[in-house]
């Protein structure tokens, strides 16, 4: 008999397997699409909540930013409004320490403010290293505490000839203060903004510091004469050590939240000092020799090796904190490598001079020798400090516009600005008191400053242009790494010419007068033109070197 197996099977018709297989198919279709539907709604979702994650952290981070510049200009202002609070009332000071003429500008003009910004510049010179190594918040909070309290005891000083040592003594302590905050408030400021935006937020920053340097004089100018000369320094004690205190609570470094790339500046070993603040061959293969950070050859405790031409190339570490790596003494040097940096540099100490001079002369030379009012002098000076908030801005924003077409066009800028002032405020000083003084319906004289003697001084604020500039360049030629030393020296450099201006111009006084002494100093400006002017040939390849520095990884250093 013969096997059907192989064969029957074979012959059995196709057609019906087909059907079969057609028939399951049929069946299984709904559900594969009905599957992929559940797919593609379900990826849908996960993309809107990703969306939506990715937007509130946005958010989140872009408030967060916006609430600790907004903390950091308030504890600026506040820092800033007892700089000048003695300038309105300072013969009354003088009356209640038993001092002379000459004494009040020797003393109070000149010495005090030499030793409150004597220790203001040696504080932030010992801080500025520091903000590039530790918790920037908590050292802010140090330093307003010990400034602002020195301040509030100013009540309790006792009137007669020994009062005057402790007014010094509380008055220097003060500049810890105003001093030591100027590196940590625009390292922090440097480490929220990006390049692009520094400008902007330096001039938001130096408005901070006008508002409150002006503030503090309308407040002492009309309660110093009604309450007394000692009521204003415990007035802006208090808010600066309130702010400080928020600020330390609710926030935190941002060199914590984030790892900031270009946070080190690569460099071989073997470059030549260049116009940036870190040592960069141009010239070299970035393919080539692996690029390391100066601040990584620097530090022994890693294991480098060394290959042919002195590259060095990194075999155990990937990475290193640049924050921990330089020795501080060898940021000064970083810095000072830098052309720019030294032009900018240089030109503070003459700057500052003509500065001081308005702040600390100006309004009791409008008093005494121009026959104004305290108030009608205080007023004056305000509408000074008014306009720099006007011109700051309005200079920030053209500096802006400049930098993003030729960073070296902003040289021109700066220094046009500041040989403009100058006119102004020798006019202002060599006018005569009629000039100043506006004439009124009932013959009375002093109740407030002229129109012309107005005009003057909105005209002399073109001087307040270079500031935000100047502190956005800043920003622009040095990584995060040098930032907090950079601004260190800046304010060490301010603070030598706000210093030294009030006692050389006290000694000028004694030689010369009043009126030829202030003339003088404003004329300092002159020469800030001339140190601006010649920074345009050195900014351009400084900002583009560290730009190029900031892009490297940060996997490389």
């Amino acid at each position: 008999s013969s096997k059907p197996g192989i064969v029957g099977s074979c012959c059995r018709p196709m057609p019906l397997l087909a059907s079969q297989t057609d028939t399951e198919e049929d069946r299984e279709a709904p559900d594969v699409s009905k599957r992929s539907r559940s797919n593609r709604a379900a990826g849908q979702q996960l993309a809107r909540l990703r969306w939506f994650k990715a937007v509130l952290f946005q958010c989140r981070g872009l408030f967060r930013r916006w609430y600790t510049l907004g903390l950091l200009l308030l504890v600026a202002m506040c820092l800033h409004a007892d700089q000048n609070l003695a300038a309105p009332n300072l013969s009354a000071i003088a009356e209640e320490f038993d001092l002379t003429p000459l004494e009040k500008d020797s003393k109070l003009g000149g010495q005090v403010q030499l030793g409150f910004f004597f220790v203001g510049g040696a504080t932030s010179l010992a801080l500025g290293p520091l903000a590039d190594r530790l918790n920037r918040v908590n050292l802010l909070l140090a330093v307003v505490i010990l400034g602002s309290v020195p301040c509030a005891l100013i009540k309790y000083i006792p009137a007669g000839g020994s009062g005057f040592l402790w007014y010094f003594l509380c008055r220097v302590l003060t500049g810890v203060s105003v001093g030591g905050s100027f590196p940590l408030l625009y390292s922090l400021c440097g480490d929220l903004a990006a390049p692009e935006q520094r400008g902007i937020v330096s001039a938001a920053m130096g408005v901070a510091t006008s508002v409150g340097v002006a503030a503090g004089q309308l407040l002492s100018g009309f309660l110093g004469p009604r309450w007394g000369w000692r009521i204003p320094f415990v007035v802006v004690a208090y808010p600066a050590i309130f702010f400080a205190c928020l600020l330390w609570f609710t926030v935190s470094d941002p060199r914590k939240n984030r790892h900031e790339e270009g946070i080190e500046l690569m460099s071989p070993k073997n470059t030549s000092a260049s116009s940036s603040t870190e040592k960069y061959n141009a010239s070299e293969d970035p393919a080539g020799t692996p690029a390391v950070s100066e601040a990584y050859e620097r530090n022994p405790s890693h294991s480098i090796e060394k290959s042919h031409g002195d590259s060095l190339v990194d075999t155990t570490q990937p990475s290193v904190d640049g924050h921990a790596a330089i020795t501080d003494c060898k940021r000064f040097g970083l810095v000072w490598r830098g052309r720019s940096n030294r032009l900018f540099l240089c030109q503070a100490v003459p700057g500052c001079i003509a500065w001081s001079t308005v702040t600390t002369f100006v309004p009791d030379y409008l008093h005494k020798e121009q026959g104004l009012s305290v108030e009608s002098a205080t007023l004056l000076v305000s509408f000074f400090g008014a306009s720099c908030l006007l011109w700051a801005l309005l200079g920030a924003a053209l500096g802006q516009r400049i930098y993003h077409r030729n960073k070296g066009h902003l040289a021109y800028l700066m220094a046009s600005c500041t040989s403009f002032a100058v006119c102004p405020f020798l006019l202002l000083i060599n006018s005569t008191p009629d000039a100043l003084i506006a004439q009124v319906a009932d013959d009375a004289q002093g109740a407030l400053p002229s129109l012309w003697a107005l005009s003057l001084a909105f005209l002399g604020g073109a001087a307040a242009v270079t500031n935000p500039n100047l502190k956005g360049l800043l920003m622009n030629v040095n990584s995060s790494a040098t930032r907090g030393t950079v601004f260190a020296l800046v304010t060490l450099t301010d603070d030598v010419g706000k210093g030294l201006g009030p006692e050389v111009v006290a000694l000028v006084v004694s030689a010369m007068g009043r009126r030829w002494a202030l003339s003088a100093a404003i004329s300092c400006w002159f020469l800030c033109a001339v140190l601006l002017y010649f920074s345009r040939w050195t900014l351009v390849k400084d900002v583009l070197r560290v730009e190029r520095l900031e892009k490297l990884p940060a996997a490389a250093v």
